[in-house]
């Protein structure tokens, strides 16, 4: 299980370089934090909620973890890996600014 959230929190990783997506590396969870680049007040949360309905890819507000994450939101690395392939390319085509 160990090598296999590693190659997903690889996959993740890879996919928002290639978007432009800061991305801190998780030392031992099994989601990832995406910098989505708004830290105004509301700005997670407003990305959460629409990125399912343009994109049919859900992700949860940085905030719903506290204040801190304002300006992330979290993916879940516990997908196979071609649906965190995909997933992670309608979030890079999603506009986040």
């Amino acid at each position: 299980m160990l090598a296999s959230y590693r190659a997903r929190r690889g996959l993740v990783a890879k996919h928002a370089d290639a978007a432009g997506i800061p991305m801190p590396t998780p030392a031992g969870a099994f989601h990832g934090w995406l910098d989505i680049g708004r830290a105004e007040p509301g700005a997670a949360r407003d990305f959460a909620l629409r990125l399912p309905a343009e994109e049919q890819v859900a992700v949860a507000p940085g905030t719903a973890f506290g204040p801190g994450g304002e300006g992330y939101v979290r993916v879940s690395l516990a997908a196979a890996e071609a649906d965190l392939a995909e997933g992670m390319r309608r979030i890079g085509r999603f506009p986040r600014g």
